[in-house]
């Protein structure tokens, strides 16, 4: 497996894995615990925060803006690499891969939720003004956590461990916890999601492909939970 953009600094700068391996740890234990402690009081007020979908959804966006903002800031300050070899020009190819991964995902989460018996129903727009706060927190849920996970982490745990296997590998299991309150099934489901999106981000070099494919299958699970 190739190693991905970003993880071969020049060779006149130090490389501290331990940092890189710490930083990375910190975001991908820390993006559930921003989560669960910017929820914690729409759980606590709210006499049903399972009905209460807009202040999920602008939850779930905020902290996850504020991590991938933290993570952004990182980069500027590492001697490595940005986050700017993750995202360059937009390729036809690319949208080609998107496609074909968005109706593969498509007929994966329709098979799925036959399984699981809709685990995230209760996470699914209702309104009008729902489902505007679902698309929004959609396109941040797929750019902030690919940023997080298949762009920084990834990457950097590739140079903390040495093997690019490996940190693809440990970034899929921890995306996979990171969807805990879902359920177990969930859970395994996001970890596969993980593993696949992160097999393409190194293929491609590119994390185009999996964040149109993420922001679109996020979108059409409102369909799905209807």
């Amino acid at each position: 497996m190739d190693d991905p953009p970003g993880a071969t600094p020049s060779p006149t700068v130090p490389v501290d894995s331990a940092a890189l391996a710490i930083r990375a740890f910190a975001f991908l234990f820390g993006t559930p615990l921003v989560l669960i402690a910017a929820a914690l009081p729409l759980v606590l007020r709210a006499d049903d925060w399972h009905a209460a979908r807009l202040g999920q959804y602008a939850v779930g966006t905020v902290a996850l803006c504020i991590v991938a903002a933290l993570v952004l800031l990182a980069v500027r300050r590492e001697p490595l690499p940005g986050m700017r070899v993750w995202f360059g020009r937009l390729r036809l190819v690319d949208l080609g891969i998107a496609a074909l991964l968005l109706a593969v995902a498509t007929a994966v989460l329709w098979g799925f939720g036959h399984v699981a018996h809709g685990p995230r129903a209760w996470h699914i727009p209702r309104t009008g003004p729902e489902v505007a706060g679902w698309v929004v927190l959609c396109i941040a849920v797929g750019v902030c956590e690919e940023i997080i996970y298949r762009g920084y982490c990834l990457s950097r745990l590739t140079l903390a461990f040495g093997s690019a296997t490996l940190a693809w590998l440990v970034q899929a299991a921890l995306y996979g916890l990171l969807h805990f309150g879902f359920g177990p099934t969930w859970i395994a489901f996001t970890t596969v999601a993980g593993l696949f999106f992160g097999l393409i981000a190194l293929w491609r070099k590119s994390l185009w492909p999996v964040v149109i494919v993420h922001v679109l299958v996020d979108v059409l699970a409102v369909f799905h939970g209807r």
